[in-house]
C-alpha cells in the first residue's frame, strides 16, 4: 500500500470564495485545510481532507490521516506501507511520526515501513494534478460554503475522490511524549533532517529504524538498525485541543487597547464580514454558515484545559498475525468437513487433493493431510 500526502495552497481555500472578490472584509473570511491523500494498491483511489481552522497543522493531523486511510481499509492489509511525505518538520519529518509508525510495526500491523521525503525542487506528480484541476475550477467559479466546495472538487477529478471532513484529530503526541509526569515511550532520534528515507522493520522481535540520504543512496544506516521505540504506553488516547477563531479587526483592536483577544468578539467580526456575502449565494450557503456559527460558539463556550474524550474511539487497526489465526481457523474448519479430500499448505490455505497436483513442491509444501 502506498500513501501520498501533501497540502494544497491555503490562498485556493479562503471561505467564501470568489472568483473576483467583492469590497467587504476578505481578512474575516474563513481559512480551511485541505489535504489530499493518494491511496494506491493496484489501483489509485483520491482522497481529500477538509479542517475548520480550529485544527492544528501539525502531526496530529498527519497521523490521523494515516489512521484513517488504514483502519478503513477492505480486507486485510498490505504487509508493507510506503509513504511519500513533504520534506517538512511540523507536520511530517518529526519524531511523533516516527513514533506511530514504529508502533504500527510493533504491533504487527505492517511488517515494514518505508517513508519518503521529497528533496527540494520535487512534487508529488498525481496530487498536484489533483490540486490543479480543482484550482482551475475555482478560478472561475464562486463557492459560498464548504458543502458546496466538496460538490465541486468530487466533479472536478477523475477517479472521484472520496471527500471527507475531520473534526478532530488524534492527540499522538500527548500519548507518545506522556503528560503529568508519564514517560515518554521513545528515544531521540538525532540528525533526521539530513535524511531523505526511512525503513522501519522488525527483526528478531525488535523494531528497528534505519535511514539514508537519497532513494539512490545504496547503504542504509546505521547498518544494525536503531532501536527508538521503547514500549507501546497503556494509556487513554485523546483528541487534541481545538484552536479558536481568530479575527484580525478584533485581534488590533485589543492590542490598540491593551487587553485581552475576546474570542466571542473574534466570532462576532467573522461573522459579520460572511453574513454581507448572504446576497451572492444559495440559501443552503448561508443555513450551514448559521450552523458552523453555532458549532464554533459551542467551543468557545465549553473551551478547557482539560482531557478531550475522542467522538470516535481509538483503536488500532488488525494485525497480520490476527489475521492470519484467524485464517489458519478457518482452514482447520474446513479441513475437519472436507475430511480426506483436501490438503493444507504452508500458508494455511486449503487446497483440494486433485488441483493439488498441478502444483509444484517449489510452490508450496505439504504440512499435513487429513487421512
Amino acid at each position: 500500500m502506498g500513501l501520498i500526502i501533501d497540502d494544497m495552497d491555503q490562498k485556493k481555500t479562503l471561505f467564501p470564495h470568489f472568483v473576483h472578490v467583492p469590497k467587504i472584509l476578505e481578512e474575516n473570511f474563513i481559512q480551511f485545510h485541505l489535504v489530499g491523500c493518494m491511496v494506491f494498491n493496484g489501483q489509485m483511489s483520491p482522497r481529500v481532507y477538509f479542517t475548520a481552522p480550529n485544527i492544528h497543522n501539525d502531526a496530529n493531523l498527519t497521523i490521523t490521516i494515516i489512521h484513517h486511510v488504514i483502519s478503513h481499509w477492505s480486507g486485510n492489509l498490505p504487509r508493507v506501507l510506503y509513504l511519500q511525505l513533504d520534506n517538512t518538520s511540523r507536520e511530517n519529518k518529526n519524531q511523533i511520526v516516527f513514533g506511530y509508525l514504529n508502533m504500527l510495526v510493533e504491533l504487527g500491523i505492517f511488517e515494514k515501513v518505508k517513508v519518503g521525503f521529497l528533496i527540494v525542487g520535487h512534487t508529488h506528480d498525481h496530487i498536484d494534478q489533483m490540486f490543479s484541476r480543482f484550482a482551475v475550477t475555482l478560478g472561475r467559479k464562486n463557492v459560498g460554503s464548504l458543502p458546496s466546495l466538496i460538490k465541486v472538487i468530487r466533479k472536478t477529478y477523475s477517479p472521484e475522490p472520496v471527500v471527507l471532513t475531520l473534526e478532530e484529530t488524534i492527540d499522538m503526541r500527548r500519548f507518545i511524549l506522556g503528560s503529568h509526569g508519564e514517560e515518554r515511550c521513545i528515544e531521540k532520534l538525532n540528525d533526521i533532517s539530513f535524511q531523505h528515507q526511512f525503513r522501519i522493520k522488525n527483526i528478531d522481535g525488535k523494531t528497528l529504524i534505519w535511514g539514508k540520504k537519497y532513494s539512490t543512496s545504496v547503504e542504509w544506516g546505521p547498518t544494525s538498525g536503531l532501536t527508538f521505540l521503547k514500549f507501546i504506553p497503556n494509556r487513554q488516547i485523546y483528541a487534541s485541543k481545538l484552536l479558536l477563531l481568530q479575527s484580525d479587526v478584533e485581534i488590533q483592536n485589543a492590542r490598540r487597547h491593551n487587553r485581552d483577544v475576546d474570542s466571542s468578539q473574534c466570532l462576532e467580526e467573522i461573522k459579520k464580514s460572511i453574513k454581507d456575502t448572504y446576497e451572492y449565494f444559495d440559501v443552503v450557503d448561508y443555513v450551514w454558515w448559521e450552523s458552523f456559527f453555532m458549532e464554533k460558539n459551542d467551543i468557545i463556550s465549553n473551551s478547557t484545559n482539560g482531557d478531550i474524550f475522542m467522538k470516535t474511539p481509538f483503536s488500532w487497526p488488525q494485525s497480520m498475525s490476527n489475521e492470519n489465526e484467524k485464517r489458519n481457523v478457518e482452514s482447520l474448519r474446513l479441513l475437519k468437513q472436507r475430511k480426506g479430500k483436501c490438503i493444507l499448505d504452508l500458508e494455511g490455505h486449503v487446497h483440494d487433493v486433485k488441483r493439488w497436483k498441478t502444483y509444484t513442491r517449489s510452490q508450496c509444501k505439504i504440512l499435513r493431510r487429513v487421512a
